[in-house]
């Protein structure tokens, strides 16, 4: 899979929200940029288009594809993410696990050594958020340690 990392944050959570209100690459190619008396919906995504050279546009909207259909994911850091304050064992701490490859997600032990070595406690911000959530529990109740990142 492509890793996309020339957008900024602000960027990401741009198109995190525009993909939420379409399926279609190319409608959303079409809301980044048009600009209706000179305000976009996506101001940042409306920028990033609006500065880039002509020869810039065609990366920029195959971004947009490859990210929509699979293709690619943005390169983002990965944390652990455990729950504040309970510890049943000393050592042990509850975190946020996948169960599998797919989205769904758990809740298993975490011993501090393990955050860096097993990836079924890695999640991106994104991910974290709308797994905690789905889960009925608060974002706020958890911490979110940095996991060292390796350059794939």
């Amino acid at each position: 899979m492509r890793k996309i990392t020339n957008w900024t944050k602000q960027q990401i959570a741009e198109f995190r929200v525009l993909e939420n209100h379409t399926d279609s690459p190319m409608t959303a190619i079409h809301y980044i940029i048009k600009d209706s008396i000179g305000i976009s919906e996506y101001p940042e995504l409306h920028n990033k288009y609006v500065t880039n050279d002509d020869i810039d546009d065609i990366p920029f909207a195959q971004d947009i594809i490859d990210l929509m259909s699979g293709k690619a994911e943005f390169k983002e850091e990965k944390y652990v993410f455990l729950l504040k304050g309970f510890r049943p064992i000393e050592n042990l701490r509850y975190a946020l696990t996948r169960n599998d490859e797919t989205t769904r997600s758990d809740f298993g032990y975490y011993a501090k050594d393990n955050a860096s070595k097993y990836s079924w406690f890695h999640f991106t911000e994104h991910e974290a958020k709308e797994l905690i959530e789905n889960a009925g529990l608060h974002y706020d109740d958890f911490e979110k340690i940095e996991v060292p990142q390796d350059d794939d």
